[in-house]
């Protein structure tokens, strides 16, 4: 688990960066998928942190990753 967490952690800021530098680009289409990209994260943290405390199996949690990317790439499509 702690090396999970510690993955995670460097993730997150990836796409931390990203987003940030997707927003500066002020390119409006670039912007847009990363608002969508952030508000996925709420729900891809959720899904991580159920993992980690036990409440899903690893199973669930592919399962639900997968619903979220389809969810970004989807939106990337519309733009």
């Amino acid at each position: 688990a702690r090396a999970m967490r510690m993955a995670l952690r460097e993730f997150n800021e990836l796409n931390r960066v990203t987003r940030r530098m997707m927003v500066e680009s002020q390119l409006e289409n670039y912007a847009q998928l990363a608002r969508r990209a952030d508000a996925i994260d709420v729900e891809s943290h959720a899904n991580q942190q159920n993992l980690l405390s036990g409440q899903i199996t690893w199973g669930e949690y592919n399962r639900q990753r997968d619903r979220l990317a389809k969810l970004f790439l989807d939106a990337a499509k519309n733009l």
